[in-house]
């Protein structure tokens, strides 16, 4: 048997002073004389026996009552196998960090009461004990075995971040970590784990858990006062196009996680000098989508916000976003050597296409620098060279449109409809070519036409080149009676469009309609690269910026209190950046940063990744019922929902012996009160 507070034994001490009082308790007799003492003598000897004895069960029932105290305050504990076997004890502490454990609870924040729980539990282990304290980081530092104040001193370094790490993550991360360490010729005797987290539904991983018998566990519940939340989750335009001049619709929506509905929630907007306020009802466990109006009469670049006033949990209460408007739309328009159609004559319709043409002998990869749209004009058969080069394109989010010559080369075609994920020509098709149905629900159409027909019956073709759309990713936007497509889009690299007809006068009359202009100049708007509205920290998603210079420096972020490198990369001839990974984790706050390599090139919006504001928690019973049936048999679950000064937390003692010796005290006690009163 071992003690927790061993320095307490030495108050056995004290049960010398009751065996003195009770070999030297003299006292003053008093004289009585009687006539005869025959009868008096035999008396006496009986009564002074019994009362020897009942001295005796006194002062036995009065030490052990007082050892009883004694060793209720030293707290002793039977140690397991692996402590007599010589091993230090080892207490893996991790602390939940992540952006949920901010919510309040009854003394402060739940990341607050969850340092001072951890706190309580060093200082009152023993001494010899090692600890390991780990947050969602699980870097190199916290890998490290420390003494008490050591880790002590670690606790107050946590602070809560947007990164969410899974239970059985956490504990396999940390037995990687001792085997580590044992290898470093540190033996290693009991493991304790202490898990102090509000244990989320949606990242807690507790359904994973892996059956373990050779260390204790001890999960440590933490209940927020308000099982509620109320954020922004995400917003966007209603018309992925912005001109100047053009109204702008963004939509925006607003997530009620709490028991009772909302309403007239204010939801402030904040876009440059515009600032508008707008009023909204969200029912209870759901979301409403708004949207405010407005017309952007400049050009360039503009960063806003969207806030919404919480009571229970603010990092998730602001949205911020970015976007520019620009005055023109770069398309390069490519041309066979004998083909009539001037496509550059519909584009010139409008100012805001600025229009390159060029034979399709004469073409570089310069010529696709700076480009939005790229038009294949009657393209018969395609080199290695230009699919190469239109395939780097739509990698880097470039836009092509694809209008077959009359006469294509079916294997060199299909070799650059497979780089771009389009439908394979497979002949050409002379019946069946009315056009029957216009998707209107794509985004492509979406506001193009005042009404929606049902019947278009547009006889305009009097052949169309019959595709195999089953083995590609592309989607149909004008489909012919036969059941082929005419025109179909695929979005798998870039955007890419295919005309299935020749503009050639032999396949019919298209060029002549109001349709063929429509869509040509729609694919211009929707082809002008957009950067993303913002950014999630921590997600694997790539930025892509279009106007880098030519210099080696990577980019940077630049915030009003931080500065950041981010991952650079490419992909096809655009530039990226990432803001994956620990560390930007780590460093980066949400908010608008400024993107620099010599000069400010614009503006990205990041923002915290909304999963972590989902308000589902585990509770105190459905957490001690994962780690039985994961066969997890030394567990002991306890909840902290009245604030952490109210839950005392014992490490090392399957049993409490010190309430055990308690009890002992108690009835030690009124066995002496007995004696005293009950013996005459």
């Amino acid at each position: 048997m071992r003690f927790v507070y061993p320095e307490f034994l030495w108050a056995f001490a004290a049960l010398s002073v009751p065996v003195v009082i009770h070999l030297f308790n003299f006292r003053r007799y008093k004289t009585l004389y009687f006539s005869s003492l025959k009868f008096i003598k035999k008396v006496d000897q009986e009564t002074r026996s019994t009362k020897n004895l009942k001295h005796l069960l006194v002062l036995a029932a009065r030490l052990l009552m007082i050892s009883s105290l004694i060793l209720a305050f030293a707290q002793p504990y039977i140690p397991v196998k692996d402590q007599l076997n010589g091993g230090k004890n080892v207490v893996c502490i991790y602390l939940d960090n992540s952006f949920s454990m901010t919510a309040k609870g009854t003394e402060g924040e739940l990341i607050s009461e969850a340092r001072e729980t951890a706190r309580k539990i060093i200082e009152r282990s023993p001494d010899n004990v090692l600890f390991m304290v780990c947050s969602n980081l699980l870097n190199g530092i916290e890998k490290r075995l420390l003494s008490k104040v050591e880790a002590l001193s670690y606790l107050d370094k946590i602070e809560p971040i947007g990164l969410r790490r899974e239970i059985p993550q956490v504990i396999e991360w940390q037995k990687v970590a001792l085997k580590q360490a044992e290898k470093q010729e540190t033996r290693i005797g009991t493991v304790q784990h202490v898990i102090l987290s509000d244990f989320q539904k949606n990242s807690s991983g507790l359904s994973i858990l892996k059956s373990d018998s050779s260390a204790y566990y001890y999960p440590i519940v933490f209940s927020p006062q308000e099982f509620s939340n109320l954020y922004i989750d995400t917003l966007w335009f209603s018309n992925p196009v912005r001109k100047p001049g053009q109204l702008s619709e963004l939509n925006f929506r607003v997530v009620n996680e709490g028991p009772e509905d909302l309403t007239n929630v204010e939801v402030s907007i904040k876009i440059g000098e515009l600032v508008k306020d707008v009023f909204v009802d969200i029912p209870s466990k759901t979301h409403t989508e708004s949207r405010i109006s407005y017309t952007e009469k400049k050009t360039g670049q503009f960063n806003g916000s969207i806030t919404v006033n919480d009571k229970q949990l603010f990092w998730d209460d602001e949205f911020y976003f970015s976007y520019s408007i620009d005055k023109n739309c770069q398309v390069l328009v490519i041309n066979e050597e004998n083909e009539k159609q001037n496509i550059k004559s519909i584009l010139d319709l409008e100012s805001y296409y600025v229009t390159k043409e060029k034979s399709i002998g004469e073409i570089t990869l310069n010529d696709f620098s700076n480009v939005d749209l790229v038009i294949m004009n009657g393209l018969n058969d395609p080199s290695s060279g230009l699919v190469s080069m239109l395939n780097e394109f739509t990698s880097g989010r470039g836009s092509v449109f694809l209008i077959p010559g009359s006469k294509p080369n079916y294997s060199s075609w299909n070799a650059l409809s497979q780089k771009l994920y389009l439908p394979m020509i497979t002949g050409i098709s002379e019946s069946g070519n009315k056009i029957r149905s216009i998707n209107y629900k794509d985004p492509f159409f979406r506001g193009m036409f005042d009404k929606e027909k049902t019947d278009v019956s547009m006889n305009t073709f009097k052949k169309t080149f019959a595709v195999n759309l089953s083995n590609s990713s592309a989607s149909k936007l004008i489909e012919l009676q036969s059941g082929k497509p005419l025109f179909v889009k695929s979005s798998q690299s870039g955007t890419s469009y295919l005309l299935c007809s020749s503009l050639d006068e032999t396949f019919g009359s298209f060029t002549s309609t109001s349709l063929f202009p429509s869509i040509i100049l729609r694919a211009g708007e929707l082809s002008k690269r957009q950067s993303p509205l913002y950014v999630t920290i921590g997600e694997e998603t790539v930025y892509p910026i279009y106007n880098k210079s030519k210099t080696e420096r990577p980019v940077q972020l630049k915030g009003d209190k931080s500065e950041f490198i981010p991952k650079n990369g490419t992909r096809g001839s655009v530039h990226t950046i990432s803001l994956s990974g620990t560390e930007a984790i780590e460093t980066l706050k949400a908010g608008i940063f400024e993107i620099i390599d010599e000069n400010r090139i614009g503006f990205i919006s990041v923002n915290n990744d909304r999963r972590e504001s989902k308000v589902e928690l585990f509770n105190q019973n459905e957490v001690g019922e994962a780690f039985e049936n994961a066969d997890i048999p030394n567990v002991s679950v306890k909840l902290v929902a009245e604030g952490q000064s109210s839950v005392d937390i014992d490490l090392e003692k399957p049993f409490e012996y010190w309430r055990l010796f308690v009890i002992f005290a108690l009835i030690f006690l009124l066995t002496e009160i007995a004696l005293l009163k009950f013996w005459k």
